[in-house]
């Protein structure tokens, strides 16, 4: 937190003096160790170190012929230091700081160490002060035009890709020095580009469609923006103490190491990566309309390495992906131009379900799958024509291929109505239908209500993927046309009606009123324009609402929710516990004020009452690429636990978006809201951030200044701030209803119904 009322917050030193202790704290630990042998301690320094030497090399011989130069200028600038200038020396004192206390540590107390010297690091999950980073997220909004923004700092530097980093520091840790005296060695790239450079070589690939090595890409480049390595052994050892020192051959010598991503392909992956940042989940889906982000989509991080020829992760390939998840290809979370991608039970069935809602205005979802199903436990109501409120439904429900419903039913059609869909009834043996028959059928037969669709291999317990799809990602089994979805679970009470479905639909969206103050909605907050992008009901917890249920307790009403035993103790850790525990990890971890300026707002990551969910039923807008987001980043995360709960789930992410909102929006901290009183529903609507908010709210609390169009972006949203235009727009939410809120707005849904059903009889 940039805090401008402590007096460390722009001490230059400060810089130096905290990783120095650090540093010193660790050696003091190693040496109270007494155990044989002494752990392998492994630090990081600074390449600037070197390179300092060298320009002061330079300086000396400069001085020589009459030419001096201040501290932290170069030849070629003017005699004050620059800023960033300045920012590296200070990075390069820091380093030198923990070199000397290694060689400290080791004439006293003969504690072995080796230290890298690293180059500048860049990559994917790179620092957002870095101007590298900087570049390429400015190259990626501006992806169809080439851009030359105007660099405030432009200096040579050695960019080393942070995968080759991390392969000097595995082969450092397997080095060991003869007598154990302490080594340095340099970790650098063959070359040293400029920021110019990197920014030629972004719009290269941006507007190329081919394979563009690094020979094509240079004849393109001034050759002169960059210079190659030297070699350079500097002496800064003057005792002749038995040290290792720090150059390229020594590198390649002892640890075997050197490296192995040019500059051109470290900068297509970090244009890769930085293009699913972005976009994390592709392109908007055919259905969404253009809202916060979905318009600036420009392609996808794997069909931008596929445009120029390089190879791609495969699906089960975890070293390669890291931390990228693979979606089922039949998610709407995996882009459809992906190859890297799950094969899915759904796969052979999506299209039939997509035929299956052409012309329908809401889909309604259930499945039983896993098990032999017999009979069908929840009646729908089937509706073929558009009600009144101008909703159209369609009932489908998932069963498994070989289950007895599928016989049952078959056997009950007369032969007369299979000649509606092209099948000669007289042809049929419904005691065994064909292959050929089955697929004909599939999706064209109504029990109770559903459609029926049912699938293969379906009888054994799916796996967690695929049974969380259809609830939690079910954008790509539908037609273009669905404008929202609900998920019915098996274990649900009961089946809803038109009139339910209608209501919920209609507590989608609410308008900002003037007339807020009605005491007669006195639950109600209508200061905002609001629309829900998923809507869920509220988790019962207790009847105090000043009680706060632990995580614990809220793990045992979900699991009872869902009909499962909440005191059964499961044996070895399961991934609910494990979950749990990690949620409760996050709480004491990101809360712990120890540290904390006294000057910083007070934001907390609380799971809260209000963020527990029932999801025996769930209502998705199907039209905002922003609600496919939510849905994607609820199912991403519950399938990397791998749990039964996904209330716990979607209690975590409300959670930690919340904090972030916090943040970017600069909402009052913690304390001033425990004090405001929540008489109204406002707590129920989850805000989600707009993307560029998020985006812009990054660029400011780095502050990267290195491009003037950050500072420019920045003036024109404070206008907008200004203006009030932000508090006009809709904001996107996640909504949880109460159970009080349920049965309040349903009782004035009930009577503006029945007023206008007066009022049209009145007319006639």
């Amino acid at each position: 937190y940039d805090n401008t009322d402590s007096p460390y917050s722009h001490a230059p030193l400060f810089q130096i003096r905290q990783p120095s202790a650090s540093m010193e704290h660790l050696l003091a630990s190693i040496h109270a160790n007494h155990t044989t042998p002494r752990p392998h301690f492994l630090y990081a320094s600074s390449h600037r170190i070197t390179m300092d030497n060298l320009h002061n090399s330079h300086s000396q011989s400069h001085s020589q012929h009459g030419q001096n130069h201040e501290w932290g200028a170069s030849p070629k600038s003017s005699t004050q230091p620059q800023p960033k200038d300045t920012q590296y020396h200070l990075h390069s004192a820091s380093g030198l700081v923990d070199e000397t206390l290694a060689r400290s540590y080791h004439a006293l107390h003969n504690i072995y160490s080796v230290g890298l010297r690293l180059s500048t690091i860049y990559g994917p999950w790179g620092d957002p002060r870095d101007d590298i980073y900087s570049l390429a997220e400015h190259a990626v909004s501006t992806w169809h035009n080439t851009t030359d923004p105007q660099l405030l700092f432009d200096s040579p530097d050695n960019y080393l890709y942070v995968q080759d980093a991390v392969d000097s520091i595995i082969a450092a840790m397997q080095y060991r020095q003869e007598h154990d005296i302490p080594a340095l060695f340099d970790i650098v790239s063959p070359q040293t580009f400029s920021l110019s450079t990197a920014s030629n070589i972004m719009n290269q690939y941006k507007l190329t469609n081919t394979a563009n090595d690094a020979t094509t890409i240079d004849r393109k480049l001034k050759r002169s923006k960059y210079i190659q390595n030297e070699n350079v052994n500097h002496n800064n050892n003057p005792n002749n103490e038995p040290l290792l020192l720090a150059n390229t051959q020594n590198t390649q010598q002892y640890l075997n190491w050197t490296s192995q991503t040019s500059f051109h392909e470290g900068i297509m992956k970090l244009l890769a990566w930085h293009l699913d940042k972005a976009h994390p989940y592709g392109p908007p889906l055919q259905s969404h309309q253009t809202d916060d982000d979905a318009s600036s989509f420009s392609e996808t991080g794997n069909d931008f390495l596929s445009r120029h020829n390089a190879p791609l992760c495969a699906p089960d390939d975890k070293l390669c992906l890291q931390t990228t998840h693979v979606f089922p290809c039949a998610s709407e979370c995996a882009p459809a131009s992906s190859s890297v991608c799950n094969p899915s039970a759904f796969d052979t069935v999506r299209d039939i379900v997509v035929d299956v809602t052409d012309g329908c205005d809401i889909a309604v979802l259930s499945q039983s799958l896993g098990q032999d199903v017999t009979d069908i436990a929840r009646p729908m109501e089937f509706i073929e024509e558009t009600t009144t409120a101008g909703l159209l439904p369609c009932n489908v429900f998932f069963v498994p291929k070989e289950s007895q419903i599928v016989k049952t039913v078959i056997s009950m059609v007369p032969p007369a109505a299979f000649q509606k869909i092209g099948i000669e009834g007289e042809l049929l043996d419904i005691t065994a239908p064909t292959e050929e028959q089955m697929d004909q059928l599939n999706g064209r037969l109504v029990h109770k209500g559903w459609i029926l669709v049912w699938m293969d291999n379906a009888m054994t317990p799916l796996s967690h993927a695929d049974s969380n799809l259809l609830k939690l990602s079910p954008g790509r089994f539908l037609h273009p046309n669905v404008k929202y979805a609900m998920y019915l679970e098996p274990y649900f009470a009961s089946s809803p009606n038109i009139e339910d479905i209608t209501f919920l639909v209609s507590e989608m969206s609410r308008k900002k009123s003037s007339n807020s103050h009605n005491k007669k909605l006195t639950w109600r907050d209508d200061t905002k324009s609001r629309r829900a992008t998923l809507l869920t009901a509220q988790l019962e917890t207790s009847t105090d609402p000043s009680h706060h249920t632990s995580l614990y307790d809220a793990t045992k009403l979900m699991t009872k929710d869902m009909g499962g035993d909440p005191n059964k103790k499961e044996k070895g850790p399961s991934p609910t516990r494990q979950q749990r525990m990690f949620y409760e990890r996050i709480i004491s971890v990101v809360n712990k004020a120890d540290l904390r300026s006294t000057f910083e707002p007070v934001r907390r990551y609380e799971i809260k009452n209000y963020n527990y969910i029932k999801s025996g039923w769930l209502l998705h807008d199907m039209t905002l690429n922003k609600a496919r987001h939510l849905r994607c980043e609820w199912y991403e995360e519950h399938s990397r636990w791998e749990s039964n709960l996904d209330q716990l789930t979607f209690a975590h992410i409300m959670a930690s978006g919340e904090l972030e909102r916090k943040f970017v929006l600069d909402e009052p901290d913690d304390n001033v809201l425990a004090a405001m009183p929540k008489e109204t529903d406002a707590h129920e609507w989850h805000e989600l951030l707009y993307e560029g908010e998020a985006a812009e709210y990054e660029r400011e609390h780095y502050k990267r200044k290195s491009l003037e169009d950050d500072v420019e972006n920045h003036e024109e949203l404070e206008d907008t701030l200004e203006d009030g235009e932000k508090d006009s727009t809709v904001r996107f939410c996640a909504r949880v209803m109460s159970g009080d809120v349920i049965r309040e707005e349903r009782k004035l849904w009930t009577h503006i119904q029945n007023s206008r059903n007066k009022q049209k009889k009145a007319k006639k």
